[in-house]
């Protein structure tokens, strides 16, 4: 049987217009494929996989970027900059498990393509929101961080709002400001960012501990 190839996964510095942090996710997420393992009675065939939320969402919500290049040009990390959201939804990233226990459809599917097509409990009615803690850069073999300090607020890429950024580059430590300028110093910097930490926000506009 022919074997569907997956689509290459979006690119944030090329959309042509902004793509949520949370629906980009989703986006990838669904161009996962893997092969029905034939060792356990399987079909070979290479399936979606679906990746459910299923009980406690974690407290930090982690997201690796990958790059093409290890010197991306100005451009580059400012469009993509542009393209990373403050604040995610989980509930707008993934599903959820069914809540009576395990996943709908499974135990009923008789084949496996049968469980491609299954109904999953939409997790909209709960919202899963989580805000931007901490950047992992780097420019060639160089790396550095930047993290908002506790009680702070991560700050708004349009109105710069938020002032607790701190560079951590080596033995260097200083105060950056809003978020709007960590984005300025990556430009300047070339950094490109590649590890994102979300922390889990409490409805309070405050990140649980």
């Amino acid at each position: 049987e022919t074997e569907t190839e997956p689509e290459p996964a979006p690119r944030l510095e090329k959309a042509k217009e902004k793509v949520s942090t949370a629906r980009a996710i989703k986006l990838i997420d669904a161009l996962d494929l893997k092969s029905c393992d034939s060792d356990e009675g399987g079909c070979g065939v290479r399936l979606n996989v679906t990746h459910l939320i299923g009980g406690r969402t974690p407290d930090v919500f982690v997201l690796a970027l990958t790059w093409e290049t290890a010197s991306a040009d100005t451009r580059t990390v400012q469009q993509t900059l542009q393209n990373l959201d403050l604040q995610i939804d989980l509930a707008t990233a993934f599903s959820r498990a069914a809540d009576h226990g395990g996943v709908a459809g499974v135990d009923d599917a008789e084949s496996c393509s049968d469980r491609t097509s299954f109904k999953y409990t939409d997790q909209k009615k709960s919202s899963l929101k989580y805000n931007l803690r901490c950047v992992l850069c780097y420019y060639g073999e160089h790396y550095c961080a930047f993290a908002v300090g506790d009680g702070e607020k991560s700050g708004d890429t349009e109105q710069g709002g938020g002032g607790g950024w701190t560079l951590f580059d080596d033995a260097t430590t200083k105060p950056v400001g809003t978020w709007a300028d960590v984005s300025k110093s990556c430009e300047k910097g070339r950094l490109q960012p590649c590890v994102l930490f979300y922390e889990r926000d409490d409805g309070k506009g405050k990140s649980e501990k």
